[in-house]
């Protein structure tokens, strides 16, 4: 069954994610005391289930949290995280559940069983070290502490952001501030004044509307107010300074991943993170990163003379800083390719992108794309509702 977003309150998330807990504590607690639980069907795959059933109640939460907040949301969705994340550790650092998934890989049909099923379960062999299940009864309490801990930091990390995003405005009545900008820009910041009552142009920090400016504004000033909002956010410098600065959350969250990561015998966060990753220790990591950038910096620098050269002969700009890049970026291309982005845009309307990608899917893996006509709730008026077909027809 599809979500039915148009359907989903805050009042019900609270009681629906409690009772599919509670649900899923059940499946644990009779594989636990199940001494004859022993195979796929028996430990595995009724784990899965109730965890699938638990993701599709938490998934549609989780998006209208992060797409379309309110205010009741975001507190049910901040009391139901503390209680999953509990649930999580709790699965996760169960002795009895590792000892059935331990018996699952050492048993002697594991060799012959699917790739995907080993797989599942190796992974969850290091999923369950990982968090802590072979720790002594204080330290996989702290270690349980610390998880339910950076879910809420990580949550108003988030929040933060999004806050700040959304508090700056900039109400422009003089058109002329506008010079440069786009029609299309301008036509979505005129939208937004009149949504809030307001003459002439407001503009804010979607992308569209600030990427637009950067871009465009022959204003300077203007790019850089623009610039200064945007890189400030959350933080203790800028508009907003200090009232959503998240810098005592980025504190606390590394100072909480640097006690898990010495609970499980790790170094460093680091170490712990690549657990799961291809590199195997953080030293490859940062070879790659260096060698990356020891190639990429020499051509990058020749682009920024460039820049810095044009800018300074046609824009008349001696010190080209970090709020002027885009802008001058976009002229240097007009300069010398006699196009501009927003001069593509009219060949590139959205109907014709999806058609163009459709058919890209379809002759590389098979999979035809459809828009589905009927209705179908969504979480927006102007979300898009596609369905995916195999080569037998199959939805």
């Amino acid at each position: 069954l599809l979500p039915a977003f148009e359907r989903i309150e805050a009042a019900h998330v609270g009681p629906a994610i409690e009772a599919l807990v509670r649900e899923s504590r059940d499946v644990l607690r009779a594989i636990e005391a199940d001494s004859s639980a022993r195979d796929w069907n028996q430990v595995v795959a009724p784990l899965a289930e109730a965890k699938d059933r638990l993701s599709r109640a938490w998934s549609p939460v989780s998006h209208l949290h992060a797409v379309a907040d309110t205010d009741a949301i975001r507190a049910a969705y901040n009391e139901s995280l503390g209680l999953l994340s509990e649930h999580a550790t709790e699965l996760a650092q169960s002795s009895a559940l590792y000892g059935k998934f331990r018996a699952l890989a050492d048993h002697a049909d594991f060799a012959s069983l699917p790739i995907p099923r080993k797989a599942v379960i190796d992974h969850a062999l290091r999923d369950f070290e990982l968090a802590g299940v072979s720790l002594n009864a204080s330290d996989k309490a702290r270690f349980k502490v610390i998880t339910a801990e950076l879910a809420r930091q990580s949550s108003r990390f988030s929040e933060n952001v999004l806050d700040a995003s959304k508090a700056w405005s900039l109400h422009i009545t003089n058109e002329e501030r506008l010079s440069g900008i786009p029609a299309t820009v301008k036509s979505i910041a005129a939208e937004s004044a009149r949504e809030e009552s307001l003459q002439g142009w407001l503009l804010n920090l979607d992308f569209p509307c600030y990427f637009g400016v950067m871009s465009h504004a022959e204003d300077r000033e203007l790019r850089r107010e623009m610039h200064r909002a945007y890189s400030c956010r959350a933080s203790d410098q800028g508009p907003h300074a200090g009232k959503w600065d998240n810098s005592d959350t980025m504190a606390r969250i590394l100072a909480l991943r640097h006690e898990q990561a010495q609970l499980l015998g790790k170094a460093n966060y680091a170490e712990l993170s690549l657990a799961r990753k291809m590199a195997d220790e953080p030293a490859q990591v940062v070879d790659f990163l260096n060698s990356l950038a020891g190639q990429a910096k020499p051509a990058a620098q020749r682009e920024m003379a460039e820049l810095r050269d044009f800018a300074r002969k046609h824009l008349g700009l001696e010190d080209v800083q970090a709020p002027d890049i885009a802008f001058c970026a976009e002229r240097l291309r007009r300069h010398k390719f006699d196009v501009s982005q927003e001069e593509l845009r009219p060949y590139f309307p959205v109907p014709r992108v999806l058609l163009g990608l459709f058919a890209i899917v379809r002759q590389l893996f098979g999979i035809t794309l459809s828009v589905r006509d009927a209705a179908v709730q969504t979480w927006h008026q102007d979300v898009l509702f596609i369905d995916l077909w195999d080569e037998s027809g199959a939805l």
